[in-house]
């Protein structure tokens, strides 16, 4: 009996090769585990700036390639189990909270922070805290500052800088150029009584005048006399004009000239008119004297009295 020789097994269906397949496929799904793996450790321990951190879609998308890569490598025979390997991977990602627990020291060192500075960098920012002054005392003392003024105290103290004087109305001078006669007439009788010459010359004015006093050209002529020996030369003139024309005193007409030439002689441009319409004129019993009068006129017309000028032109033809 010929018994019909078993047929030889075929390539696919050898146990040997079976397994080799086999182990193959089990190396490819460990192989892309491990990327998956990796892959998503890289993700979460990446800086913030990269954009896939914490996103399941980019590391799906990650471990897609990955596999994908592998499988382009494996035999045909291997793709179904590829195929799962990979849906099993694309899961592990989508939960991360299911995928095991992997040891720290397995993730890839992470860049340096700013905050890892070198030690020289902190020993030098440490010298430069410890420099800066901390009490009072150490502050420079430009950054002093003075007391702010209040609004309402500067406006004070800028109105008091800008007001303009105030003239002190106690004394004759004052009260005469305020107008002020009746307080006048009893400051210039006290200062005339004390011997002062301006003041008794003020006050024959407000008697001559009446201003806060009754007129009184007698007493006026006596405060003018007064003043005039003291030495005031203004009262000189007035004490002249009454002793020319009568006026609180008889008429005294050398007395007159005397006291206008004392006057011109002190500066009262006046006078010095005066004397000059004397002598150009010989009145007052003085002889004429045309060149002394021509003299008097000029020194009038130096102190730009008037008329003086014309006389001087007059008299020097």
């Amino acid at each position: 009996m010929i018994t019909a020789s078993p047929e030889p097994p075929t390539h696919a269906d050898s146990p040997n090769i079976r397994r080799g397949w086999h182990a193959r496929a089990r190396m490819l799904v460990m192989v892309a585990s491990a990327g998956v793996l990796v892959a998503t450790l890289a993700v979460w321990t990446l800086p913030p700036s990269v954009e896939t951190r914490g996103d399941p879609a980019a590391v799906v998308a990650a471990s897609a390639d990955a596999v994908t890569a592998t499988i382009a490598i494996a035999p045909t025979g291997a793709t179904a189990i590829t195929s799962e390997a990979a849906s099993l991977s694309a899961s592990a990602v989508a939960s991360p909270a299911s995928a095991p627990a992997v040891a720290p020291a397995a993730a890839p060192a992470a860049a340096p922070t700013p905050a890892a500075a070198p030690a020289e960098a902190k020993a030098a920012a440490a010298k430069t805290v410890s420099a800066v002054p901390t009490t009072a005392s150490s502050m420079p003392t430009k950054t002093a500052m003075t007391p702010a003024i209040a609004p309402a105290a500067k406006a004070t103290v800028s109105k008091t800088l800008n007001a303009k004087p105030v003239a002190v109305l106690n004394t004759c001078s004052a009260l005469v150029a305020a107008a002020q006669y009746k307080d006048a007439v009893a400051s210039c009788t006290k200062e005339a009584d004390a011997g002062n010459a301006p003041s008794q010359r003020r006050l024959g004015l407000l008697l001559s005048e009446g201003h806060g006093v009754k007129r009184d050209d007698s007493e006026a002529a006596q405060w003018f006399s007064e003043a005039a020996n003291g030495g005031d030369a203004e009262s000189m003139f007035l004490f002249a004009q009454r002793l020319e024309k009568g006026r609180g005193v008889k008429v005294d007409v050398e007395g007159a000239v005397k006291w206008y030439q004392q006057a011109a002689t002190n500066g009262v441009a006046a006078a010095m008119y005066t004397v000059g319409d004397i002598y150009e004129h010989g009145k007052l019993g003085v002889k004429l004297d045309r060149d002394r009068a021509l003299e008097a006129y000029r020194k009038a017309a130096e102190k730009h009295y008037r008329n003086a000028a014309s006389k001087v032109r007059a008299l020097s033809h």
